[in-house]
């Protein structure tokens, strides 16, 4: 072999080895890319489950208090009725004791009272938005009152009623209130 062929194969060789290195180096560039790339996700992935735990536990904390708002407006819906029946049955006893309230419960409406408490047979939204524009009467719960006694029960009636959905406004407005400033 000839001083210049050994030149051109050792060129060569000097060549392919470059190239090999040329080509590790670019494989080794693109697996720390790769790499860069999965850390990055890695980071991103651990914040997202960082800001889910965090959301998972504030909605905990507000679903405990909504359980504990209902568990209280049932206790209260359940005073108010207790208190109501008390009251009936007050009531009752008074009228078996007092002839004088006994005979006042038993009288009969005045006119003007039971007409406040009849209402039309309404059929649709719209009649009813006519019947409230027109001056109609009040619509009464359950059946209309014959006595002075059944119009203090309807109305011991309604006040707890009243007062039960004061209670869940009341219980609504606080929650939404807890929800908007945490």
């Amino acid at each position: 072999m000839s001083t210049l062929r050994q030149g051109l194969y050792g060129l060569a060789l000097l060549a392919a080895l470059g190239l090999l290195l040329w080509g590790q180096q670019q494989r080794i560039g693109a697996a720390d890319g790769r790499a860069a790339l999965g850390a990055e996700q890695a980071r991103h992935s651990q914040q997202a489950a960082a800001t889910a735990q965090a959301n998972a536990a504030r909605l905990q904390g507000l679903l405990a208090d909504e359980r504990q708002a209902q568990a209280d407006l049932r206790h209260l819906h359940n005073q108010l009725r207790a208190g109501l029946v008390a009251r009936n049955q007050q009531i009752e006893e008074l009228k078996r004791e007092n002839q004088e309230l006994r005979r006042w419960a038993d009288q009969p409406l005045p006119a003007a009272a039971r007409r406040l408490r009849q209402r039309p047979a309404l059929s649709g939204a719209a009649a009813y938005r006519d019947w409230l524009s027109g001056r109609g009467a009040v619509p009464a719960a359950g059946d209309p009152p014959h006595s002075n006694g059944d119009l203090l029960t309807d109305q011991d009636a309604i006040e707890a009623a009243w007062a039960e959905c004061a209670a869940q406004v009341d219980t609504v407005y606080q929650q939404q209130q807890k929800a908007a400033h945490p």
